[in-house]
């Protein structure tokens, strides 16, 4: 086993949230009287730091705070993120890596409370060795967060791997020193991924254990 951490994203990786991604921040357009945004645009400006992705999308960051839409984003988020599903091989997948015997990392952008709460409701949180968020709820950067788990925990970046939808995940893969892989099917469009190793279906990343 060449592989026996694996780092999971969350939102857009193992919970499949992307519509609900769209149809959230086309709210705050319409709030403020900006267009809309279809499927395509918003995989095109989606990513992070979440403040320059709203500015990309759109919205006056001087009409609402970006703390204050933060705050509206994640109640509307967490109440319907509930009706979201699962990505269809997760569960399975989840189940066998943690079978073979792989040390499980969920690590998010999501606040800590809100994801542990997500990964009870979906039934996946006993897979997972350790779960890893943020302290609020402003979708901040996750790279140091895993860096330093890695780190106090002296685990050897060449036995991890990182999976992610966006390229937020392969700076983590890049601070830590580890593989990373991109999935395609998560809210930032595959366009962005040149140069990466990329998979359609997240049980596509056994090939890389």
């Amino acid at each position: 086993m060449n592989k026996k951490y694996i780092i999971f994203d969350f939102n857009g990786t193992i919970l499949n949230d992307v519509d609900l991604g769209l149809k959230l921040i086309n709210q705050f357009l319409l709030e403020q009287n900006k267009p809309t945004l279809d499927m395509d645009r918003y995989r095109h400006i989606f990513g992070f730091p979440i403040r320059d992705y709203y500015i990309r999308a759109g919205l006056d960051l001087n009409m609402d705070r970006f703390e204050d839409l933060a705050i509206v984003y994640n109640d509307r988020y967490m109440r319907e993120s509930l009706s979201c599903k699962l990505y269809p091989d997760v569960y399975d997948l989840l189940c066998e890596l943690r079978d073979m015997g792989h040390y499980l990392i969920c690590l998010s952008s999501s606040e800590i409370n809100n994801l542990t709460f997500q990964l009870k409701y979906y039934k996946i949180y006993s897979f997972f060795n350790k779960v890893l968020g943020t302290s609020n709820v402003e979708g901040g950067s996750k790279v140091m967060i895993g860096y330093s788990f890695i780190k106090e925990n002296n685990i050897d970046p060449k036995d991890i791997i990182c999976v992610g939808d966006s390229l937020h995940d392969i700076e983590v893969a890049d601070l830590i020193g580890c593989k990373g892989v991109l999935f395609s099917g998560g809210h930032q469009h595959e366009d962005f991924f040149k140069g990466h190793d990329v998979i359609d279906k997240l049980s596509d990343i056994k090939k890389y254990l």
